[in-house]
């Protein structure tokens, strides 16, 4: 008797120290992944190298934004989304970092639910470096999670081209499976030179002292987002960011106390579709 007992002991200890093991490589970082996790030249790591179960797998289509195909321009803002899609995982978890073929970090990142995600810095530097999940940012969702994040880009003199390494881990309470995805944006050539347009749009009046119309089709329910550029292609307002109906988008602004007197470029981005035109204030 007293044997039996000794060894079911042994093994409801061991059974414990297994389970503990397995969850805490899980979940250790469900208040958001460690720094230098994403898999870039600069970081030389990914989750499944420090402190997940490898190797990761690569993927693609993961990392979305609203930066057009003809890229972005400096000192701009863009939302960046990440979905991670793994069928029958329930916790998910992501790091993105924006950066040069070295490692440096391009731009900065912004945090546009504080429930759901969070930067984090390099050791021993306040960068923000990194964009990563908060422990509510993790469960909730069967077969795919999806964050998103603002990102301004940098600014005329550091605008070369950027990419978002990402790492993403997918898991249950058992198993856990990371991911990694890149996607590169260069700088948009000089906003003066741009001509394409994915739709059409009419601005009036033009020029103008005080105030300007937009008006545009709109053939579905899409985020519309209206930036005002000045000739050397640095944002010097945000007239509109709001969820579209579809149908006929046309709205007044006032520009008074917005802009002085100059040329200025009125970039609309619908969903991931652009158009650019001109304007003169007098």
């Amino acid at each position: 008797m007293i044997k039996k007992i000794t060894i079911s002991i042994g093994l409801i200890v061991f059974a414990i120290f297994l389970f503990n093991g397995i969850n805490k490589t899980l979940v250790s970082s469900t208040a958001g992944a460690p720094a230098k996790n994403t898999g870039s030249p600069g970081d030389a790591q990914n989750c499944a190298t420090s402190c997940h179960t490898g190797p990761a797998t690569t993927v693609s289509g993961w990392i979305t934004s609203n930066i057009p195909v003809s890229g972005y321009l400096p000192d701009s803002t863009y939302t960046i989304t990440a979905t991670a899609t793994c069928a029958g995982k329930t916790i998910f978890g992501f790091q993105i970092s924006p950066q040069d073929n070295i490692g440096n970090k391009k731009g900065t990142l912004l945090v546009t639910s504080a429930t759901t995600t969070q930067t984090v810095s390099t050791t021993g530097i306040t960068d923000n470096k990194y964009m990563t999940h908060r422990a509510a940012g993790t469960t909730g969702t069967t077969g795919s999670h999806t964050w998103s994040f603002n990102w301004k880009a940098p600014s005329i003199a550091n605008a070369t081209a950027v990419t978002f390494y990402g790492a993403f881990v997918a898991a249950t309470a058992s198993t856990d499976t990371v991911f990694l995805c890149t996607k590169t944006y260069s700088k948009a050539t000089g906003i003066e030179n741009y001509s394409k347009n994915d739709f059409d749009m009419d601005i009036f009046p033009n020029p103008t002292t005080d105030k300007i119309t937009i008006s545009l089709a709109n053939s579905a329910s899409e985020m519309i987002n209206i930036f005002i550029y000045d000739i050397n292609g640095k944002q010097v307002a945000q007239l509109e960011k709001s969820n579209s109906t579809s149908g006929k988008f046309h709205k007044t602004y006032s520009i008074t106390n917005k802009l002085s007197k100059g040329t200025y470029f009125v970039n609309v981005l619908v969903g991931e579709k652009n158009s650019i035109k001109k304007i003169v204030v007098l």
